[in-house]
């Protein structure tokens, strides 16, 4: 990891993919140089007993992951400051969560006996109307589409909706549909060339 004008740093992060965010512990904040006081932006964290912190976060100019294949480089990832603690006794000095590798799949290869590692992919490309991300636009695509269709000028978009919202005006509505209906193909086939990327 790597912040500002601080020299990089080693540490052993877990990987978390039930974590939404990654986190990094108060003696790796202070070593990143990065002020608790001063935050980028705040996230409530629910705990597992239910109980709601408001924790610092900040987005951290680099960070590399030794992976299987060679070692893969994140740039402004966004992480929080949170003590957790760890199994073996003491603090975690991090948790890599879901929000690095939200465009990528993952493979863990474990061994009992040697060193385990992970896999990680280059980024997905996503297309436009491929909501279940399976690589084509299908009858499923159209299921999400029209569960969000809304009209014009309605600005009622849930989270799972925005990703229909083509255009980015607020509302799923018949400039949207165009789109959805001119990149459609069917169930296993690809989408077209020029397909638009999201």
């Amino acid at each position: 990891m790597k912040e500002g004008g601080s020299g990089e740093i080693n540490k052993y992060m877990m990987v978390d993919t039930g974590a939404q965010i990654s986190l990094v512990r108060s003696f790796v904040a202070g070593q990143l140089g990065l002020n608790p006081n001063q935050p980028e932006f705040t996230v409530e964290v629910t705990g597992v007993a239910g109980d709601v912190t408001t924790a610092p976060g900040f987005y951290i100019d680099s960070l590399k992951i030794d992976a299987f294949g060679g070692p893969v480089s994140f740039t402004q990832v966004p992480v929080i400051i949170l003590d957790v603690p760890s199994v073996e006794g003491g603090l975690l000095d991090g948790i890599i969560g879901t929000n690095v590798f939200h465009d990528r799949n993952l493979a863990f290869r474990p061994d009992l006996l040697g060193s385990s590692v992970i896999e990680i992919s280059e980024p997905i490309v996503l297309y436009y109307g491929d909501f279940d991300t399976d690589i084509d636009v299908d009858m499923e695509d159209f299921g999400h589409f029209q569960r969000c269709f809304n009209g014009p000028n309605r600005s009622s978009l849930n989270d799972d909706c925005g990703s229909a919202d083509y255009d980015e005006d607020g509302d799923v509505d018949i400039a949207d549909f165009l789109m959805f209906q001119d990149v459609s193909t069917a169930r296993n086939r690809a989408p077209k060339s020029d397909c638009p990327t999201r």
